[in-house]
Order: structure tokens, then sequence, then C-alpha cells
């Protein structure tokens, strides 16, 4: 039987080659350590609903039916790579879907996306490292 392709360390610019995907060795640990801590201190900012919104069973439920949908990260697919999704996504920010009304369980609001984008888009949010912070005008987009 004939052997797998090398998969390359799915870190950029890393030119190691793997036997399965992933990340190898030098930048296994020190990604997850990096992203944890990161999410962490993000998670640590949220106000209290937003906690129990995303640690409530129906979330679990709904993301883990989403990523079913679509396993891979919708972002890394534009960009010509293909990457397992890590989380779901609201393309809308929370906030602005509660005072549009909609419902924060709606389908068509998900996209699967791996913890690298994830983290980009959470930190552009919040007007930190990856970029300037997004304003939504509710009134002149949605009415």
């Amino acid at each position: 039987m004939a052997k797998a392709a090398f998969q390359m360390c799915r870190h950029q610019g890393c030119p190691a080659l793997l036997e399965k995907p992933g990340y190898c060795k030098d930048h296994r640990k020190a990604k997850t350590e990096n992203n944890r801590a990161a999410f962490d201190k993000l998670d640590r900012e949220k106000p209290d609903w937003k906690k129990r919104f995303y640690s409530s069973a129906r979330w679990t439920k709904c993301s883990k039916s989403h990523r079913k949908k679509e396993p891979l990260c919708r972002q890394c697919k534009k960009e010509g790579y293909t990457v397992k999704g890590d989380a779901v996504h609201h393309n809308l920010d929370v906030d602005v879907l509660v005072a549009m009304g909609e419902s924060l369980y709606d389908d068509k609001y998900f996209e699967t996306i791996c913890n690298n984008h994830h983290l980009a888009e959470l930190r552009k949010k919040k007007g930190g490292k990856h970029g300037k912070k997004i304003s939504y005008k509710i009134l002149e987009t949605f009415a």
C-alpha cells in the first residue's frame, strides 16, 4: 500500500514535513499555549451573559451541528488552504444580533473558523492587534 503524501506544518512559514496534518513538534505546544492564553484573556473581558450563552448546552449543540455541516475553516478556504475548523463564529457581532432582535442560534449567522482566524476576528472586533475596531451602524445597515 502506498504511503500518504507528507503534509506541511500548519504554522505559517514552517517548512517541516509531517506524516499527519497538524503542527510540528516545535510549534505544537507553543501554538496551544499562546492561543489558550489569548482566548482566556478575551474571555475574562466578556460580560456574564455572553459567558453563560457560550457555555450553554444549546449553543454547544448548535456549534457541533454546524461544524458537521461545515467542517473546514471558511476563511482558510478563501485563502486557498484546507484547515479543519476549531470553532463556530458569529458573522455579525452578538450584540448587533441582539439589537436587531435576531436569534443567536440562527445558522445563517454562523461560520466555522480555525483558532488563528477566530483570534484575529475577536481582536479585530475589540480593536486590538489585528486592526481597528469595527463600528456597527445598525440603523443604517439593517433598517
